[in-house]
């Protein structure tokens, strides 16, 4: 055949010649092929039944055949990367340069060579995984491994912007006494609090809830889909209880406790900057009222000993959660969200 004597055979030791067929079935000298992928000329025939498709890995076949179709859809040119299965069980990388022509006997044949840059390949899944790490400390908070300020942030923009009719509640919690925390058992401690409180704050919410810290011992917690109260208050009823046993018999004196505000969308903003202020001044009523409280925002209620806030003060109750614990799991909270 015309493409036999092409110059690429006589340059490159792994180029192909094949028919235009959903296979690429190899015609001629598959040497070249057969010695890139550690295979006899006699295993491809009767292995592969010198099909080029049939060599490439499993999971890969559909997209190369639909990638050649749709290049050939346009231009004769086809150039596409695609893993091939070695003899030995490792993935080959190649990089697939091929133009179709018709051939003197009227019909239309795929001329190509195979490069292997299965190198390249191993240095860019590094480097994605590289980029992936760096992206992921960037996100983080050093110390307590969730997101820190700024992407907690971006995350519940882009969550409550996206539609003003969505659900979502924003708690801002502050630790009570932290400082008296830091003073009484020392700074290495004082982290350790911090860490652990992260930790439970992480675990007491669903996974698609942003947690993150945003100030020294302050979090947030953006809980998408929902406003309702008795799923809410609960969970801040149940943070404060894990919290306070947080060091158990081995610090009984060390009891930690947190204030919460808490705002609601739409019912009080439509914006992250609005939801925030919502709460973090019906965080600064709690924390007027003493240890352990939370307060959702109110616009209509006036009944403040300072006169420039508007919220509703709801008291903590212990025996309330006590209850809940003993009745529910955990994880039960959010089924019915």
């Amino acid at each position: 055949m015309e493409f036999m004597k092409h110059e690429l055979f006589s340059r490159f030791s792994s180029a192909y010649f094949c028919r235009n067929d959903f296979a690429l079935t190899l015609l001629g000298d598959t040497s070249g092929l057969a010695s890139l992928f550690g295979y006899t000329v006699e295993e491809i025939s009767s292995t592969f039944q010198n099909s080029l498709v049939a060599m490439v890995s499993t999971d890969a076949r559909h997209k190369l055949q639909n990638t050649i179709t749709e290049q050939l859809a346009d231009t004769d040119d086809i150039e596409c990367v695609f893993p091939v299965c070695h003899k030995n069980g490792n993935i080959v990388w190649v990089l697939n340069r091929a133009v179709r022509k018709k051939n003197n006997d009227g019909n239309t044949y795929i001329c190509g060579i195979l490069i292997e840059i299965s190198k390249l390949m191993q240095e860019y899944d590094q480097e994605k995984k590289t980029t992936s790490t760096l992206k992921e400390k960037a996100q983080k908070d050093s110390l307590t491994h969730i997101y820190n300020a700024y992407t907690a942030r971006k995350l519940a923009e882009s969550f409550i912007e996206e539609s003003s009719e969505k659900l979502a509640a924003l708690l801002i919690i502050d630790l009570d006494d932290f400082k008296q925390i830091n003073d009484q058992y020392g700074h290495l401690f004082g982290d350790a609090v911090l860490v652990q409180t992260a930790k439970t704050i992480k675990n007491l919410f669903r996974n698609e809830d942003i947690v993150g810290r945003i100030g020294g011992e302050e979090f947030m917690v953006l809980m998408k889909g929902t406003t309702d109260l008795n799923i809410i208050t609960k969970r801040c009823l149940q943070l404060n209880e894990t919290l306070m046993n947080m060091f158990g018999e081995q610090m009984p004196a060390c009891k930690p406790s947190c204030s919460i505000g808490i705002a609601l969308q739409p019912n009080h903003a439509n914006t992250y900057l609005g939801l925030f202020c919502c709460a973090d001044r019906a965080l600064y009523y709690a924390k007027a009222q003493g240890k352990k409280q939370y307060a959702l925002y109110n616009s209509e209620d006036n009944n403040m000993a300072s006169g420039n806030s508007s919220l509703r003060y709801m008291d903590y109750d212990e025996n309330m959660l006590r209850g809940y614990i003993e009745t529910e799991s955990s994880t039960s909270f959010f089924e019915n969200i």
